[in-house]
């Protein structure tokens, strides 16, 4: 994977199988020695049946070397943070393109990409996008070639929130919600659960590195009408260097960068009362351009 290897150890064959489903495109036969392995670390616990035939599943535990980074009784959620952990592990490392936080997608022959701030919403617009037929390119993180302004994506499964699955009867939802405070909640993003969601199982497929197109600065509020605004430049490029991952590697190219992409392509606001709605809105982009 783009030069880092990770391995999973657990005490569990059954939750490697699960994780299989996932990730088993990116398995390779033997390790490198050259290369630094990250070591994922799972602790399953031992199930316990209960007089009448009822199963408890115990609480697990995820490690990345020594420190625990999950702790709980799901292991859907469980797979979710080890697949969040490898995307981190993978994108880390590639800063030969400029990585934003960020929604992305493919509609006709062009790339959206979607910067933003940590929302536990925006891998839903991702999946919406792609069940809508858009090309799939990311659902938190995408890369931009700086010089050829090509978006590129990781092959991940889509990480969505618990709280979105109901958009999603597609997807297998036996999932518990949680309740979380709509908004002002950057701190919470990081910690609620996901579930991993294969691409294929929106009925979508996973795009090619695609010239970008639009830029799109989603802001999410629950209850309002879902329009697209016009957005000031100096705030657009506050909005991308606020999303850039890597600016620190990049330095002053990066500031640069935003301006000219700012400049250069279309940008506009989507203020996303429902995401369904938002998805419709983003598809017409392509028409409305034509």
């Amino acid at each position: 994977m783009e030069g880092s290897q990770f391995s999973v150890r657990s005490t569990d064959e059954d939750f490697l199988e699960l994780l299989r489903g996932h990730l088993g495109d990116f398995r390779v036969p033997d390790g490198d020695d050259e290369l630094d392995e990250t070591i994922f670390q799972v602790d399953c616990g031992t199930s316990r049946v209960l007089p009448g035939g009822t199963v408890v599943r115990p609480t697990a535990n995820l490690f990345i070397g020594s420190l625990r980074i999950f702790c709980g009784p799901r292991w859907e959620d469980m797979a979710g943070k080890l697949i969040a952990g490898v995307r981190d592990l993978v994108t880390a490392r590639a800063d030969e393109s400029v990585r934003f936080r960020a929604a992305g997608a493919v509609i006709g022959d062009r790339a959206l990409i979607l910067p933003s701030g940590p929302n536990r919403h925006l891998p839903a617009l991702a999946a919406a996008l792609t069940r809508g037929g858009a090309g799939y390119l990311g659902d938190e993180i995408i890369k931009l070639d700086p010089i050829l302004r090509r978006v590129s994506g990781i092959g991940l499964p889509i990480l969505l929130d618990v709280s979105d699955l109901d958009l999603f009867p597609e997807v297998n939802a036996r999932a518990r919600r949680v309740k979380v405070e709509e908004e002002g909640e950057v701190g919470r993003d990081s910690r609620t659960p996901r579930r991993a969601v294969p691409v294929e199982g929106l009925g979508g497929h996973h795009a090619a590195p695609t010239d970008l197109g639009w830029i799109v600065l989603p802001v999410f509020r629950q209850g309002e009408g879902t329009r697209l605004e016009p957005v000031a430049g100096a705030e657009a490029v506050f909005k991308l260097m606020e999303a850039m991952l890597n600016a620190h590697v990049w330095g002053d190219r990066a500031l640069i960068l935003a301006r000219d992409l700012v400049e250069t392509v279309p940008v506009q606001r989507l203020v996303i009362g429902s995401i369904p709605e938002g998805a419709g809105l983003l598809m017409g982009l392509d028409e409305a351009a034509s």
